[in-house]
């Protein structure tokens, strides 16, 4: 520990570190040591030694320092706390932008993470506050300053804030680079049940360590890994978690060598909720509500109104269609009209349930409106393609269309009830402003070109397999995630998407498989003579043997 030559009389020191007059009778000093008792369970970083512990009243200040660059100390408390139930705060003046809130984050200091900038956190069981401050010393020692505080800080927002900052939202961990590393962002972007980042690395260490460095941070952040390998300049691991809400996350951590530029690496990290995957698939079997059970009309409209007015607004027909549509549509013979609703503006909403899947009845109602002239604006455009070819939609689906003459709007809603059965919402809006084409029009046109142009592989449905397409994301690369479902053994399932990268132009460059995890990179050449390199894993979902989650990443190297 480090030792000062000159001591302070403790008497003058309880007078310096007084809040108020009182006394010193309200102030503790513990040498080495905690506090005898904390309000909460605090925890210390490895390698940590203690200076010293103060109490003054309900606030206690913890002096501690440790061996460690500040940037390792900082994000091992982000990561620890927030494990446990903790909520971080990023104030203006500490918000990192969230295209930098990731593992791959830069040796320097930046964006309100300077070394001795507040950490603040917040445990709402307790209402307990807690502030990190971090100070590094020129003999590579850094100290570091916890204070836990019953005060309230009044000037911080409410609760549901906090919980809605991206630092709780998800168990992203914070990772620090390796010494004598460069690390170039590139992007990141998700959503509260999904997370990718993406960044260029370049380092003097070699693969295998360079791997283990980060592993080592996310078994410190309460991460356990599902498995791991290194072969031919491809690194990668597996990992899950267990949140203090429950859920279970899978994380992936790749990097891949540059062979055009030695110790240079494409870093990736995936973080999915594998609990999205039970969310979005449509259950098997459903309670039934015997057609035989009813409410009065006029407790409907209760339920409906917010004034008691807007009946008389509203027209309704029970089981049946109203007597004008904006368009004849042809409904199958499985389908149940449970009824309709008018409003004064000329809104109609068709409530239909159908007893097909929810892709098949989505397809055809599509399908018959872009035939009577519409244009679609948002929604599944293409159940084929490019990327996984999808055989079941998600439990809820919604597709917007837009009438390039009148600028009026129609939007289908397909929710599946079961795998089989349907809950279908089809809702005319009138005008709302000048006609025209939807929205991005061009813009989806031009992507569309853009896919037939860089050869993107349609990866059609393997035998005995079920895939619901997750998410799709589009840019400078190409992402297409899905969740599968298969009685296919690893090896069969893997075979079949590989014989469909291969028919479709790419060379498969390097395979790694363990287990029942697999990742290969691919390469394509387009007629540009551009080269394309194409990504390609399938990851089991612990305790789940039928399901994996699929991941097709494709993007240009060196594009000009």
């Amino acid at each position: 520990m480090t030792q000062s030559l000159n001591t302070v009389p403790l008497q003058f020191a309880y007078r310096l570190l007084m809040f108020d007059y009182t006394g010193h009778d309200r102030v503790k000093l513990w040498m080495q040591q905690l506090p005898s008792e904390l309000p909460v369970e605090l925890p210390l970083i490895e390698q940590s030694q203690l200076i010293a512990s103060l109490q003054q009243r309900q606030t206690f200040t913890i002096l501690i320092q440790a061996p460690l660059n500040p940037l390792i100390i900082r994000n091992w408390y982000s990561n620890h706390l927030r494990i446990q139930g903790w909520l971080q705060w990023q104030s203006e003046e500490t918000i990192v932008d969230l295209r930098d809130f990731h593992i791959f984050g830069s040796q320097l200091y930046g964006h309100g993470y300077g070394s001795n900038s507040l950490l603040v956190f917040r445990y709402y069981p307790k209402s307990i506050w807690l502030t990190l401050q971090t100070y590094p010393s020129v003999e590579n020692v850094t100290f570091v300053k916890l204070k836990l505080s019953a005060r309230n800080m009044s000037t911080l927002p409410s609760e549901k804030e906090w919980e809605r900052n991206t630092l709780n939202l998800l168990p992203l961990p914070q990772l620090a680079p390796p010494p004598s590393t460069d690390i170039k962002k590139l992007r990141a972007g998700g959503s509260n049940k999904e997370w990718n980042s993406e960044a260029q690395v370049q380092t003097l260490l070699n693969e295998l360590d360079l791997l283990t460095h980060y592993e080592e941070q996310l078994v410190q952040s309460s991460w356990t890994k599902q498995l791991s390998d290194v072969q031919d300049g491809l690194l990668w691991s597996v990992w899950n978690l267990h949140d203090r809400n429950n859920q279970t996350w899978q994380l992936v951590l790749s990097f891949i060598a540059d062979t055009n530029k030695p110790n240079h690496y494409a870093a990736s990290l995936r973080l999915l909720n594998l609990d999205d995957f039970e969310y979005i698939l449509p259950p098997a079997t459903i309670d039934v509500v015997s057609p035989t059970e009813s409410i009065p009309e006029e407790v409907l409209w209760h339920f409906l109104s917010d004034d008691f007015s807007s009946r008389n607004s509203k027209q309704l027909w029970v089981g049946q269609l109203p007597p004008t549509l904006p368009n004849s549509l042809n409904f199958p013979e499985q389908t149940e009209v449970l009824g309709s609703l008018v409003e004064e503006n000329q809104q109609i909403d068709l409530f239909l349930r159908v007893s097909l899947p929810s892709k098949q009845i989505c397809e055809l109602l599509i399908k018959q409106l872009v035939d009577f002239g519409w244009q679609q604006w948002t929604g599944p455009t293409d159940f084929e393609g490019p990327g996984f070819v999808t055989s079941i939609l998600p439990r809820v689906t919604q597709c917007s269309l837009l009438h390039p003459t009148d600028g009026s709007q129609c939007i289908v809603i397909c929710n599946s009830v079961t795998l089989n059965c349907t809950d279908v919402t089809i809702r005319w809006l009138p005008s709302v402003g000048q006609p025209g084409a939807p929205p991005g029009e061009s813009n989806r046109s031009r992507l569309q070109g853009e896919l037939v142009r860089k050869s993107i592989p349609t990866l059609a449905l393997a035998d005995q397999t079920e895939v619901i397409r997750r998410t799709i994301q589009t840019g400078d690369r190409f992402m297409f995630s899905a969740y599968l479902i298969t009685s296919l053994s690893i090896e069969v399932l893997v075979n079949h998407y590989q014989t469909e990268m291969r028919q479709a132009g790419w060379q498969q460059q390097v395979m790694s498989q363990v287990e029942n995890c697999h990742l290969s990179l691919w390469s394509f050449i387009d007629e540009q003579r551009q080269l394309w390199q194409g990504v390609l894993y399938f990851l089991a979902v612990p305790n789940k043997t039928t399901q994996f989650t699929g991941l097709l990443r494709i993007e240009p190297l060196n594009y000009k």
